[in-house]
C-alpha cells in the first residue's frame, strides 16, 4: 500500500470506530480481538440501549453470559472508553464485586481514552489520572471504579456498569450478602442514576433471589440478554439448538461436549455449576 493508501484506509477504520461500537471493538484491540456472533450482537445490542432515549427515569440491560467468552473485554473493558466518543460531558460508575477488580475496568479504559481518544473524537484525560477515577480534559466528564460495597459516592452517573457483583456460588447463596447487595443498589447507585441514565448488570445467575432476579421481578424498564453457552431453543443469536457460543474462540462442538461432561458427570454440583455458569439458567 503506498502511504495515501495507508492514511485513507486509517481514516477508514476511525470512522468506522466512531458509528458502530462493534468496530471500535475491533479498532482499538487490533490483533487481540477476534470477532465472535457473540461480540456483535452484544456491541450492536448495548449500542441500541445507551444511544436510544426512551423518555424513561431510567434503563436496565441486565446480561448473562459465560465466562471466558470475552464479555468483559466486550463490555466493561471497553464500553465506557467509547461511550466518552459519544457523550464527553457524562459520568460513569464501574462496580464489581472487589476494588482490584473494578481499578482494572477503570485502567482498561482510562488507556483507551489515552491512545485512541483523541484521534477519534478530541477528547483527553484530564488532571485526574487513577486506576479507581479518572477525568476527561473538559473537567466534567469523569469514570468511577469501585468495589460495589464500598459505599459508591459522588456525582450523579449517566451511566453504571455492574459486572460480577457476586463473587462466588457461596457469596450467591448467603441471604445477608444478597441483602448487603441490593440495599447497596437501593441505597447506594441506585440513587446516584441522573435522569434517563443507562445500567448494565452483568453477572451469573447463581441463585433465584439474586441481584439479577430481584432487578427483573421488581423493575419497570429491564431488557434480559441470556446467552446460554449451548443453544437453547429460539436462541437470540439464531444458533440451532445445541450450537456453542464461541465457536470463533476454539470453543467449538467438541470442546462444549467434552467441557459439558466434565461438570454435568460431578456428583458435588457439577450441575448446578454448570447450569448457573454455562447455561446461565
Amino acid at each position: 500500500m503506498t502511504d495515501i493508501e495507508i492514511i485513507e484506509a486509517e481514516l477508514a477504520q476511525r470512522e468506522l470506530a466512531r458509528r458502530s461500537y462493534s468496530e471500535y471493538l475491533a479498532y482499538v484491540h487490533g490483533v487481540l480481538w477476534k470477532r465472535t456472533r457473540m461480540s456483535k450482537y452484544l456491541a450492536d445490542e448495548v449500542q441500541k440501549f445507551v444511544m436510544t432515549n426512551t423518555g424513561n427515569a431510567y434503563d436496565i440491560l441486565v446480561i448473562a453470559t459465560p465466562p471466558q467468552h470475552g464479555k468483559s473485554m466486550t463490555l466493561s473493558e471497553s464500553l465506557p472508553s467509547w461511550y466518552f466518543t459519544k457523550f464527553p460531558n457524562n459520568r460513569v460508575i464501574i462496580a464489581s464485586y472487589n476494588e482490584d477488580t473494578a481499578a482494572k475496568f477503570g485502567r482498561k479504559n482510562s488507556d483507551k481514552v489515552k491512545r485512541f481518544g483523541n484521534a477519534l473524537a478530541g477528547i483527553q484525560i484530564g488532571n485526574v489520572d487513577k486506576s479507581t477515577e479518572f477525568e476527561l480534559s473538559n473537567g466534567i466528564g469523569r469514570l468511577i471504579s469501585r468495589g460495589i460495597m464500598s459505599g459508591i459516592t459522588g456525582n450523579p452517573a449517566n451511566l453504571i456498569i455492574i459486572d460480577d457483583p457476586i463473587k462466588n456460588r457461596e457469596e450467591a447463596d448467603s441471604e445477608t450478602t444478597r441483602a448487603k447487595l441490593w440495599a447497596e443498589w437501593q441505597n447506594s447507585l441506585k440513587s446516584r442514576l441522573a435522569a434517563g441514565a443507562k445500567v448494565i448488570l452483568i453477572m451469573t445467575p447463581w441463585h433465584e433471589d439474586d441481584l439479577r432476579a430481584r432487578l427483573l421481578n421488581s423493575e419497570k424498564n429491564v431488557k434480559y440478554i441470556r446467552l446460554p453457552v449451548e443453544a437453547e431453543d429460539d436462541d437470540p443469536l439464531g444458533r440451532k439448538k445445541g450450537d456453542p457460543l464461541c465457536p470463533e474462540l476454539g470453543k467449538d462442538m467438541n470442546w462444549l461436549i467434552q467441557f459439558r461432561e466434565s461438570y454435568v458427570n460431578d456428583p458435588n454440583g457439577g450441575s448446578r455449576a454448570w447450569q448457573a455458569l454455562y447455561q446461565c439458567s
